[in-house]
């Protein structure tokens, strides 16, 4: 039930600024983002983390200044995935791989929505903002563009009403596009770290799965016993690119963001 903050054109300094919550089972191996060289020549060099279990990734960027991460759509019923699908983390990456966005969106327009458990993917650089929903039931992805603003990707379609994109929202009304960076790190990073549960009175009533868990999947901080928060991101994109981009190898309440590389190895003199 991963969370990603979008703020598109709103802080003055950076056009795309991503603050993101990545939940996944706790036994589930993984790594840290770190660059990679391109897969062919004239691809881009793609910094992401590693999902060892399938070899995807959930979020990243690349060097030419392009964001993608993805949510899973949770399934009908608890048990309800199909695990003979393939993995929606290798789109994540081929997603990468592309040097613009309009690569992306070719790349969409060939996948195969019926392949994969369902997913969102959202995708910018700055410019323009983008996300495709990803069905079972549907052969093609359905494409929309998302215009400037605060938006949030729960594990549904963007800015969809519910507790943990409410609180989102909630947290972040008080900042102002002029607001220097490190206050915006600060808020950002603070509201990654809410791990409230929402009253049961908050939540739809006609849901097959059990309350205390819809009511754990709901904070922005997921902790179950097998399941949970496991990592955390804060990247800005400038004008000329990436700028910053930081990550907590755990809970963000928990460990400390720690900046990373925001250029491939090729570039660092």
């Amino acid at each position: 039930m991963c969370t990603i903050i979008l703020l598109h054109q709103v802080v003055e300094a950076f056009p795309l600024v991503v603050a993101a919550n990545r939940d996944e089972a706790k036994n589930r191996p993984w790594s840290g983002p770190s660059w990679h060289p391109p897969a062919e020549v004239g691809a881009p060099w793609v910094l992401s983390g590693i999902d060892h279990e399938k070899g995807g990734t959930w979020m990243g960027a690349n060097d030419r200044g392009l964001f993608v991460g993805l949510t899973n759509q949770p399934p009908p019923s608890p048990g309800a995935i199909d695990r003979g699908r393939r993995s929606r983390g290798e789109v994540v990456h081929a997603a990468l791989s592309q040097p613009t966005i309009a690569g992306v969106r070719a790349y969409l327009e060939g996948l195969d929505g019926r392949d994969y458990n369902g997913f969102n993917l959202v995708y910018g650089d700055g410019q323009r903002l983008e996300v495709a929903y990803a069905r079972p039931d549907a052969e093609r992805l359905r494409v929309e563009a998302v215009g400037p603003g605060l938006h949030v990707l729960p594990n549904g379609t963007i800015d969809l009403p519910m507790p943990k994109v409410d609180r989102v929202h909630d947290r972040l009304k008080g900042m102002t596009p002029d607001a220097a960076w490190p206050a915006w790190r600060e808020a950002l990073i603070d509201t990654l770290s809410d791990r409230r549960r929402p009253e049961p009175s908050e939540l739809d009533a006609e849901s097959p799965w059990p309350l205390e868990i819809r009511r754990a999947l709901q904070a922005l901080v997921v902790d179950l016993p097998e399941y949970g928060t496991s990592s955390a991101t804060l990247a800005a994109l400038s004008p000329r690119g990436l700028a910053h981009y930081a990550f907590a190898a755990s809970p963000p309440d928990r460990g400390p963001f720690v900046a990373v590389p925001v250029t491939p190895p090729a570039s660092r003199h």
